[in-house]
């Protein structure tokens, strides 16, 4: 207990509490992503009036009843209710409609192999479990949400390699070598740094979900359905266990413990094994990439076919590998992927538990230094004389960047940030790629090519409504048969069907028709997809995400130098040095201006990439305009897109300027030799300021 007590100080519980804050802001913006802040309290008035039931006459007539903006939020609602209501109704007939076709598959020859019979049986035998379970329409909006917003699994994994990193630091300090002295002090520290992990990431994972969870419940309410069955959540009809939402949470927190555990423990193994924590550091980021990639690139069909279920990214998902019924053949008997996973996890997590306590009495502290050793040491003295030569500022620089750690800080939050873009994709249907390419093709300024083709279409409605009519009358007159009409109505319905889908072309022209009359801007018909997602309202979360990140790194940048200066007592130095203390700390502030701003262009051009690639920028350089969601933005109006992306990149760096220009402050001015403490609060203040205007 003293350990986890030594490690759980008071500078790691501010920023537990600091990290809760981050869930519970992400859960809400997760929440609020579709209307914003500013009208989130209309979103949860109107689900409050829809939960308590309202036949499609009285939806219709509130709806009628709301302003332009309430009625979209409460028409996304009364379609989501109503999706859940279609899921209640008919969960009982997809429950038997597995089990009989798992029944029928028994009889065709086709699967008669054991394997494929084990596999049959396990199913049908699991559904079984929840045919009978009463699902019905509650108020289950805050856990759904909960559930889908849960970022806690990331945080923990971040404050569990902080804790980590603070383990091993009498590896840095001199400590080892007392340490190494201890009668059998070696081993016994290894084992009760080894609890304090599993044990941390227990307390901080719980602490994680419930401030997520429980800030849903007291917006949106629902505390009872915490004892409904939890196949009333809308896509748990695959989940195979007749148990309550309170105790599938209680079983999903313990799996994310489970899977946080061992990869923690992997975590601390090479930390171990490495003499220095910058060097574990980065040897984690290099394993965590090459198993991503090449986990992500395995083919389905492979033998390794496994680690594309079961890998780094995908684990982290808890709830999708919960809810989906998913069994995998070992040694001929069919196992729940879910098992497989757990028993996973547990293997890693005591073969590296084992070697992590051998290893505490195996490593020694001293050593010969070796020809990498001296030569990083003689890099170490060239870099030295080059910035004896060079101005301060660049010593500077160099300070925050090297002797701070500031590089791999930047890496971390690139690291995470291509892992956010990455996560939050969104794959398009096959139809709306379809869509996409008619937008390429007869889209743009000119958008004639779908006004012609909309008119043709129109043409062959009127074409087959006048067949059908002359048709009626010639089967009146005894001159055609029922069958002749019911193929004029065919061809009627299939050239209706076919108007039907140029709808979405036809809303895009009549748009772009009021902008030309209302501002006298020639608006492109485009697609409106790809750059939702990239600038609109179903990227903010991502924004959201990324600009915490990038905040949390500047404040690590700009506040660890100075608290090393205040730590080896070069604030004195600085206070009597020749060109005075104002002039050093303003060097100081521009360096990290400089610094910030552009890790800031960094990780903006990295994520533009990725958008790029996810979903293509055509007609980039169209006004601003001609995304339906900019109408409102009356100072972006006369602007193209690509300079609209020229405006979110300078606001970026510009927040990250600000931020790093303000944790400079406060550690100099408030904080002082204490600024470590005030780390967690500046961070909980610019995540607020962030949910209010974005």
């Amino acid at each position: 207990m003293k350990e986890l007590g030594r490690l759980l100080n008071r500078k790691t519980i501010l920023l537990i509490l600091a990290a809760a804050c981050i869930c519970v802001v992400a859960v809400f913006a997760g929440d609020f992503s579709d209307c914003g802040i500013d009208n989130y309290k209309i979103k949860v008035r109107e689900y409050n009036w829809l939960i308590n039931g309202h036949t499609d006459e009285q939806i219709q007539e509130h709806a009628d009843e709301l302003a332009q903006d309430e009625r979209r939020i409460f028409k996304r609602l009364a379609k989501e209710y109503k999706e859940k209501s279609d899921y209640i109704d008919g969960y009982t007939e997809s429950v038997k409609a597995v089990i009989t076709n798992a029944s029928n598959m028994k009889k065709f020859s086709v699967f008669g192999t054991s394997e494929s019979i084990a596999n049959i049986n396990k199913t049908e035998n699991d559904y079984k479990r929840i045919e009978n379970v009463q699902v019905r329409e509650l108020n289950s909006r805050a856990v759904e949400q909960f559930l889908k917003n849960d970022i806690s699994i990331y945080i923990v994994l971040a404050l569990m390699i902080y804790i980590i990193y603070n383990i091993y630091e009498y590896r840095d300090n001199g400590m080892w070598q007392i340490i190494y002295t201890a009668v059998n002090g070696r081993i016994r520290l290894a084992v009760k740094d080894t609890a304090a992990v599993g044990l941390g990431a227990l307390f901080v994972s719980l602490i994680m979900q419930l401030c997520g969870l429980v800030s849903m419940l007291v917006v949106y309410g629902g505390w009872d359905f915490l004892i409904a069955p939890v196949q009333c959540l809308t896509g748990y009809n695959n989940f195979t266990y007749p148990i309550s939402v309170m105790t599938y949470l209680f079983i999903r927190y313990m799996i994310i413990s489970l899977i946080v555990i061992a990869i923690v423990l992997v975590i601390s193994l090479v930390f171990a094994l490495c003499r220095k924590r910058i060097s574990s550091i980065v040897l984690v980021g290099i394993i965590a990439g090459a198993e991503a990639f090449a986990y992500q690139n395995i083919s389905m069909q492979g033998r390794l076919r496994i680690f594309k279920k079961i890998n780094i990214i995908n684990v982290m998902d808890v709830s999708n590998i919960l809810r989906k019924y998913d069994n995998i053949m070992i040694a001929g008997v069919p196992v729940s992927m879910v098992n497989v996973l757990c028993m996973v996890c547990i293997i890693i997590a005591v073969i590296s538990a084992i070697f992590l306590a051998l290893l505490g009495k195996v490593i020694r502290p001293g050593r010969s230094a070796g020809f990498i050793g001296k030569m990083i040491e003689k890099i170490g003295h060239g870099v030295q004389r080059i910035l004896s030569r060079l101005p301060h500022f660049w010593k500077e620089m160099y300070k925050f960047l090297i002797t701070a750690r500031g590089w791999i800080v930047i890496c971390v939050v690139v690291f995470i940030t291509i892992f956010i873009c990455n996560n939050q994709k969104i794959a398009y249907s096959e139809d709306e790629k379809k869509r996409d390419e008619y937008y390429q093709q007869y889209g743009g300024r000119d958008y004639s090519g779908f006004t012609s083709l909309i008119d043709q279409r129109q043409n062959d409605v009127y074409e087959a409504q006048a067949k059908l009519d002359a048709a009626r009358e010639q089967y009146e007159r005894g001159e055609l048969s029922e069958d002749d009409v019911s193929r004029y109505v065919y061809n009627l319905m299939d050239a209706a069907r076919l108007l039907d889908n140029m709808s979405e072309y036809m809303q895009q022209i009549e748009y772009v028709s009021q902008i030309k009359e209302q501002y006298g801007i020639d608006a492109f018909v485009m697609s409106q997809r790809g750059y939702d997602q990239i600038f609109g309202s179903k990227g903010a979360t991502r924004k959201l995400l990324i600009y915490i990140i990038l905040g949390f790194g500047v404040v690590l940048i700009a506040e660890t130098e100075s608290s090393v200066e205040y730590k080896n007592g070069m604030n004195m130095l600085i206070g009597s040095s020749k060109r005075g203390r104002r002039w050093e700390h303003t060097v100081k502030a521009a360096a990290v201006c400089i610094l910030v701003g552009a890790s800031a262009f960094l990780l903006y051009i990295i994520e533009m990439i990725i958008m790029y690639k996810a979903y293509g920028m055509p007609y980039i350089n169209a006004p601003l305009i001609s995304l339906t969601y900019m109408n409102t933005a009356k100072v972006f109006r006369n602007i193209t897109i690509s300079q609209y992306m020229l405006v979110l990149m300078a606001e970026e760096i510009l927040f990250a300027v600000a931020v790093g220009l303000e944790t400079v402050f406060a550690s100099r001015h408030i904080f002082k030799k204490n600024s470590g403490k005030g780390i967690p609060l500046i961070i909980v203040i610019n995540t607020a300021i962030l949910c209010i205007i974005m």
